[in-house]
């Protein structure tokens, strides 16, 4: 299958006060159009047992970042590297997902398992800004999630089932992510485990 899809939005904000400071006006414009397709074959190898795999990609929209206060301009976005304030709007991030799985069935048994793989790009992260107590997103790093499930059902009787699951996920960041181009602490650091 494929999909085409078009977003857009547009942002008309106004922000002012002792903490944001003197009146600014916003006008936020965003349009992207994603293309996201899926694909999937199965293999009938026996009557009671069948092979899959599929490959599809998801798309989550992008955003805007409301004004932040007049002491995160000053100190903290400069020291991430944004002089000219935080960004206004942040990008789409988006999956790619790869599953193996097989489905077998006999008289009493049956199982079914998969592998499966998701590669996350562009990821929306939120920095947050300190002691200031504001914050945007950005897009920064990215991920990867690699896991198995199985399922086992054996039929003692008519009215009675034994069932046993399994499901394995391991997801973790393949970059170190900074706040911005100056920062010298890590959002995320490679390695580490997406939670």
């Amino acid at each position: 299958g494929l999909r085409y899809g078009q977003t857009r939005f547009t942002i008309n904000s106004f922000a002012q006060g002792p903490v944001v400071g003197p009146s600014v006006t916003d006008l936020g414009r965003q349009k992207e159009k994603p293309f996201t397709p899926k694909f999937g074959a199965e293999f009938q190898v026996t009557p009671s047992t069948l092979v899959y795999a599929s490959a599809s990609k998801g798309f989550r929209p992008g955003g805007y970042n409301p004004q932040v206060g007049v002491p995160c301009q000053a100190s903290n976005l400069n020291a991430l590297g944004y002089p000219n304030g935080r960004p206004q709007t942040y990008n789409s991030d988006s999956v790619w997902s790869y599953e193996l799985g097989l489905k077998t069935r006999t008289s009493r048994f049956s199982a079914q398992g998969s592998v499966y793989q998701i590669d996350w790009k562009n990821i929306q992260q939120v920095v947050g800004l300190g002691a200031c107590g504001f914050q945007f997103t950005s897009n920064l790093g990215s991920a990867r999630s690699r896991g198995l499930d199985i399922q086992l059902d054996y039929r003692l009787t008519d009215d009675f089932t034994l069932q046993a699951e399994i499901g394995y996920t391991n997801a973790k960041f393949l970059d170190t992510v900074f706040g911005g181009p100056l920062a010298t602490v890590p959002l995320v650091t490679k390695g580490n485990h997406v939670v």
